[in-house]
Order: C-alpha cells, then structure tokens, then sequence
C-alpha cells in the first residue's frame, strides 16, 4: 500500500524537525561542555597560581567551613627527643599550617612534642627557651627512652590533678638524667622508675583522667599524620569508651599465634582518655617494646571491646635511601599515617604532597559537573606530576620547587 503525496510530505516534515532538533541538542550539549570545561581549566589555573604563594594558610580553599559537624579534641602526643628541635621545627610548621587549613570550625587539635628529663646542662637550657617560645613540650619526670614505659609516663599526663615537671624550678637543674637505652638480649621484667620534682604527684595519687581531650594520639617523629582524614576518621568515634585504635602489628620475634592478645604499631595509635588513665597505672615493664607491652596492657585490663583495627596506616613506606628512589607514587590520599619517614627532606615532601592533595580536591569539587568533578578528584595522582614539571621551569631542584 504506497503513501499519499500528502503523507509523504507529513513525513519528510516530521522526520526534519525530528532532525533539527537532535542537531541542536548536539550543539547545546557541546556548547555546555566547552562552558565547563573551560571553567575547569580555569579552576585548574587559579589553583595552579596559588602555588606561587609561599604562604599556603591564606589559600582559602583548605578552610572547611561545616557549621553542624560536631568538633572534637584531639592531642598529638609527639614523641621526640630533647636533641631533635629542628625536626619539632619542621613538623611543627606543618602541622600548624594544617591544622588551621583543613581543621573543622569548632576542632581543637593540640600538639604536644613528648621528651625525657634532660640530661645536660646544654640540653635543660634548650628545652627551656623552646618551651618559652612555644609551650608544647611534654617533659615526663623520667630519662629519655624508646621502650622504657616512656608511653605509660605520658598517658600519666592527663590525669585530672596531674602536675607538670617544673622545668624552669632549680630542683630541675639538680635532675638531670642519662638516657635508657634498654638491652632487648639481656632484658628482665621490672618496673617503671620516674623522678618527680617538690610538688608533684605519684601516677598512683592521680585520681582520674581529665576531660580536656575526647582522644589522645601517639605519634613517632619519623610518621606523618594526614590530620584531615584522621579527623573524619575519628569523628565517628567520639564518645566511645576504652577506645584502641590503630594499624594492627606483628613482629617477627613475636608472631601471632604465639600470643594471645593483639597490639597495634607503635609509630602511630589513638586512645581515649579513659583507657590512657588505667594503662598508666601498669607500671611493670615485661616486653621488651614499647608497642607489645601497650597491647599486652590494653589486654590484661580487659578493655580490648572497642580496639578498631584501621588498614589506611601505612609503615615502612620508605626504607632503603641508598637503593630505592622516593617517590610520591608510595602515598596515598586516603592513608591516615606513613611511618618510616626517617630523612627530614621525605618527611617533608609527603606532607607538602598531602597538601596540595587536599588544595586541588577543594578546586575539584568546585566544577558543576559531577562527571568532571569526579574526573577531576580521580587525577590527583597525575597532577600533582603535572604540578612539578610546570614548577620544574621556574625550580632548579625539588628543593626549590618545595619551597615554592
């Protein structure tokens, strides 16, 4: 049956406008791309101006401005040695100019640089004007050491009615300590010594901890803290009791199945105050690491119902400097800690990559487009690459370009 002269010309008419209009749908969807890729691009190069500001505090894209999200107190407990103030310096900066990019409204995030009782005269001096300058040093009434309850003393700290060494009274010239350096081949269980001043209290006449602080973290000096996503982490957390949080650990002279009890790495964990005040009552000393004996603690207290074994830690991210090549490759976005960053230079690095992480995240999640948002988040990796080489012409080393 054929189609009238009439029918026909319906048809062809139809099949036009039909035409037309997913031509100018092509064209507006190509227009609306170029519109937001174009604003992409231009998110991309404001971003990329800003790294030619030194001062990464007044780029307003790091500050976190939720009004409803709940604030949280935590204190990085960093444990230091009274010798290492340029790397408190360094780690210090950092984490300050962190803290106050990427910290919600109502946080309060503490540092605290953990060290023994000095043991010269040069040394107490030191401490002493560091002190002045900043007052966030931590000195336990014990010699310095590694695995001499050094964590226990610490956890001490935050009793309600604690007293804090007076370093600047003259009974503390008349204290100075020898470091412990504890021989694991010749090891005998023992108890903690400590050395307190006129005026201050036994761990044993401490009533109960303090309510300053909603958890209390343990940080190595060689491990870098991405402070934003511990936050997000931990906020979820807030309130719950006898908390023990961190990487779980295994060391090869103390495998698994020949203990009972787990514990976690001791370059980086997280307490609640509540848990803190009962380990520092344990004052015996039967491991031979700082870390087991901690786990072995948490155990034989029998408050091990709220131990959260976290995956995104990562250790021994860089080990061997004379065979391996650093690499911002070994990183993460979503790792909350890397240990192993012995070299200040690598320390230093990581913490500069997580921060422009975060700079470029912000500017990513500012395109309108959720598929290029999405693209955009995905390329962190990459542009940070990108990052470098454009530095790279203005920058004669990664020295330089770090410090841009």
């Amino acid at each position: 049956m054929g189609i009238s002269g009439k029918g026909f010309q319906r048809t062809v008419l139809k099949a036009t406008i039909i035409l037309i209009a997913v031509f100018a749908s092509l064209l507006w969807i190509s227009f609306k791309t170029d519109l937001i890729d174009s604003q992409s691009k231009a998110l991309m190069n404001d971003y990329l101006s800003t790294l030619t500001s030194k001062n990464f505090s007044n780029n307003v894209l790091f500050k976190a401005n939720e009004e409803n999200v709940p604030g949280l107190r935590l204190c990085l407990g960093i444990f230091s040695q009274i010798s290492s103030m340029d790397r408190r310096a360094m780690i210090r900066n950092e984490y300050t100019n962190m803290i106050k990019e990427t910290a919600m409204k109502n946080d309060n995030v503490t540092l605290k640089f953990v060290v023994g009782i000095p043991s010269t005269r040069e040394e107490l001096d030191q401490v002493r004007l560091e002190l002045l300058a900043y007052n966030d040093i931590e000195i336990l009434p014990m010699p310095e050491n590694m695995d001499e309850g050094k964590t226990t003393v610490f956890f001490q700290t935050f009793g309600e009615n604690y007293v804090h060494y007076p370093i600047f009274d003259e009974s503390a010239e008349n204290n100075l300590r020898d470091k412990i350096m504890l021989d694991r081949d010749d090891f005998k269980t023992h108890y903690i010594e400590t050395f307190e001043l006129p005026g201050m209290l036994r761990y044993d006449e401490v009533q109960n901890y303090g309510k300053e602080y909603d958890f209390i973290a343990k940080v190595d000096d060689d491990t870098f803290v991405n402070i934003p996503y511990l936050l997000q982490n931990l906020r979820p957390l807030l309130g719950r009791k006898e908390l023990y949080y961190g990487r779980d650990c295994c060391r090869k002279e103390l495998l698994s199945e020949s203990r009972e009890f787990p514990y976690m790495c001791g370059f980086f964990y997280v307490v609640s105050p509540d848990l803190a005040f009962a380990v520092s009552h344990r004052r015996e000393v039967l491991l031979p690491w700082e870390d087991v004996q901690m786990g072995y603690s948490v155990y034989k207290l029998n408050k091990t119902k709220n131990s959260i074994f976290e995956k995104s830690i990562l250790t021994n991210v860089w080990q061997d400097p004379e065979h391996e090549a650093w690499s911002v490759a070994r990183l993460r976005k979503n790792a909350i800690a890397v240990h192993n960053l012995k070299e200040p230079q690598v320390w230093l690095e990581t913490a500069k990559w997580y921060r422009l992480t975060y700079a470029y995240r912000a500017q990513c999640n500012r395109i309108v487009s959720s598929k290029l948002r999405n693209q955009c988040n995905r390329a962190i990796f990459p542009i940070v690459d990108y990052i470098k080489l454009k530095n790279y012409e203005q920058a004669e080393t990664t020295t330089d370009f770090l410090n841009v």
